[in-house]
C-alpha cells in the first residue's frame, strides 16, 4: 500500500496539485513565514517603496488574502479583553470545564453555555414582523452540520435533494456518505432546476433544494428571492448554507434579508469565518430540531465543543451589531477592488468580499501565486478539481483589517503579474 500512496502523491506533485503545510505566525492582517525564492526580483522593484508593502511591517511579513476572519475580529485585542474581563472570574468560579466538554450533548456534555447561545441565535433569527418560532442547534464546525443534516434528512423515505453545482464540499460529502439520493443543477440555473422539480416530484414527495446564500468559491449571492417563488410554487423545502455571509450581510447581518427567513427550512451557519471562532448550526423548526438531536450522527457521536469557545461565540453574536463599522469598511474596500479590476481588465469572478482572479489553467494559477509571494502577498492558488476545469485562479478573501492602502498595493501588484506573466 505504502508504494501505491507514494505513486498517488507522486502523481499529485506532477499535476501541481500535491498540498503542503506550511509554517506560518499569524498577525493581524499579515502572516509571517519564510518568503518563497525570489523569481521575479527584477520585475517587483516599482513596488518595493509602496505605502503599503508589508515590508514595512517586518522583513518576512505577508499580506493574508486567505483566510476568513472577515471582519478582522482576531486582531481585536480590546475586543478579547472586554471579553476575558467580563467573563473569566464567572468561568473560574463556575464548575463548567473550559478547555473539553469530555462528552457527546446527547450524554453529559450538555452544559449550560450551549443552551445560552442556541437562544441567543434563537433571539436573532425571531425577530418580528417577519418570522415565526425558529430553533438554533449547535455542531461543532460547519462541516459537521452538513454531514449531520443532510444524513438525518436522507434517512427520510421519498427525500431528493437537488444542488447547486457550486455547493461547498461538505454538502455533497453529507450526500455522499448517506448515500442520499440528489441531482446536481447548473450553477444558479433556476430553469434546470424546476425541470429537474417537474420531472422528479411524482416519484419524491420532499424534495430540498440546497444552495449557498453567498457562494464560497465564486464569491457571488444566490436569488433567494427566486428560490422561494419555487419553494412556494412547487411545495418543496429550501436548505441555505449562510457559512461566508453570515456576520456580514442582510439586515440584521444575519447572511440574508430577515424578511426570508421564515420562508426558509434549514438556515446553515458556520462559526469559522465572520464570527472567528468555531462551531456551526442549523436554523429549523423545533421539530426539525429533536429530529436531528436523534438522528444526526454528527452529532450524536461527538465530543461537543469545549465551553469555552461556546462562550466566546456567544459573546460575538450579543454583540455583532457592534460590528457594523467593520462591515461597512469590508463592504467599501470590496466595491472598490472590484471597480478598479475592472478599470484594469483583469479577469475576476465575485459580488462580495470574495473575489477570484482567474489564471484560468492550473500552472498559470500557480504562476501567479508565485509572483504574488513574491510581492510578499499570501494567496494560494485554487485549482482543478477543486474548481472546473480551465476555471483555475487566486482567490481573494478581504477582510475588515485591510485598509484602501493596502487594496492599491494589491492592485498594483496584480496589474505587474498581468503584464509580465501575460495571464
Amino acid at each position: 500500500m505504502q508504494e501505491k500512496i507514494c505513486q498517488i502523491l507522486s502523481n499529485l506533485e506532477s499535476e501541481n496539485n500535491l498540498r503542503s503545510l506550511k509554517e506560518i505566525q499569524y498577525s493581524g492582517k499579515y502572516i509571517q513565514m519564510p518568503i518563497p525564492k525570489q523569481n521575479y526580483l527584477k520585475d517587483i522593484t516599482s513596488i518595493l517603496t509602496h505605502i503599503a508593502h508589508p515590508r514595512f511591517y517586518a522583513k518576512d511579513a505577508m499580506l493574508n488574502l486567505s483566510h476568513n476572519d472577515y471582519l478582522g475580529i482576531q486582531n481585536n485585542k480590546e475586543l478579547l479583553k472586554n471579553f476575558l474581563e467580563q467573563n473569566l472570574s464567572s468561568i473560574l468560579a463556575s464548575n463548567t470545564p473550559i478547555f473539553s466538554s469530555s462528552s457527546s450533548r446527547s450524554l453529559s456534555g450538555n452544559h449550560i453555555s450551549f443552551q445560552v447561545l442556541e437562544s441567543s441565535l434563537q433571539t436573532l433569527f425571531n425577530q418580528a414582523p417577519y418570522t415565526s418560532t425558529k430553533s438554533a442547534l449547535l455542531f461543532n464546525s460547519g462541516y459537521h452540520t452538513n454531514i449531520g443534516i443532510i444524513d438525518a434528512l436522507a434517512s427520510i423515505e421519498g427525500v431528493l435533494f437537488l444542488c447547486d453545482s457550486y455547493v461547498h464540499a461538505s454538502i455533497f460529502d453529507g450526500l455522499r456518505l448517506s448515500r442520499a439520493k440528489f441531482f446536481r443543477y447548473p450553477h444558479q440555473d433556476y430553469h434546470t432546476l424546476e425541470t429537474l422539480i417537474k420531472s422528479h416530484q411524482k416519484n419524491f414527495p420532499y424534495i430540498i433544494v440546497v444552495t449557498e446564500s453567498l457562494f464560497s468559491m465564486d464569491g457571488d449571492f444566490c436569488n433567494i428571492k427566486k428560490l422561494i417563488e419555487i419553494k412556494k410554487s412547487f411545495n418543496i423545502f429550501l436548505y441555505v448554507d449562510c457559512a461566508h455571509s453570515f456576520g456580514i450581510y442582510g439586515d440584521e447581518m444575519l447572511g440574508l434579508n430577515s424578511k426570508f427567513i421564515n420562508d426558509i427550512d434549514f438556515i446553515i451557519l458556520a462559526f469559522g469565518k465572520a464570527i472567528s471562532s468555531i462551531g456551526g448550526a442549523v436554523i429549523c423548526a423545533p421539530s426539525y430540531k429533536d429530529f436531528f438531536i436523534n438522528k444526526s450522527r454528527s452529532f450524536i457521536y461527538s465530543t461537543a465543543t469545549p465551553p469555552l469557545s461556546i462562550i466566546w461565540t456567544n459573546h460575538i453574536i450579543t454583540h455583532i451589531n457592534s460590528f457594523l463599522p467593520q462591515k461597512s469598511h469590508l463592504i467599501s474596500i470590496s466595491t472598490y477592488l472590484r471597480e478598479e479590476l475592472k478599470k484594469a481588465h483583469i479577469h475576476f469572478l465575485g459580488d462580495s468580499h470574495i473575489i477570484s482572479v482567474l489564471a484560468y489553467d492550473n500552472q498559470n494559477a500557480t504562476k501567479l501565486s508565485d509572483f504574488l509571494a513574491n510581492c510578499q502577498i499570501f494567496t494560494p492558488a485554487i485549482k482543478t478539481p477543486t474548481i472546473p476545469k480551465n476555471l483555475a485562479r487566486i482567490r481573494l478573501s478581504l477582510n475588515a483589517n485591510l485598509s484602501f492602502e493596502d487594496i492599491d498595493f494589491l492592485i498594483e501588484c496584480l496589474k505587474l503579474a498581468k503584464n509580465i506573466l501575460k495571464i
